[in-house]
């Protein structure tokens, strides 16, 4: 029986996930620090009118715009 640290296609999927999850994070933070300016900002200078997502809280408004854009990094 092979060990995991031996597997090839393990350790790349290992690797491949730790990128995933750095690259989550700091696009995580990007997107909270965009959201607590946007916040910040008065109504008619908001970047995107009130909606669905304005009910979110930053937290969450951040997961969801990095859960979005880290996947377009790995295609290809």
């Amino acid at each position: 029986m092979l060990e995991p640290s031996s597997n090839p296609s393990a350790s790349s999927r290992r690797e491949r996930t730790w990128e995933f999850r750095l690259l989550f994070v700091v696009s995580f933070v990007t997107f909270l620090a965009a959201g607590i300016v946007a916040r910040a900002l008065p109504g008619q200078w908001r970047p995107h009118p009130p909606g669905p997502q304005s009910d979110k809280s930053i937290f969450g408004e951040a997961k969801a715009a990095a859960s979005i854009f880290v996947p377009f990094a790995f295609m290809g």
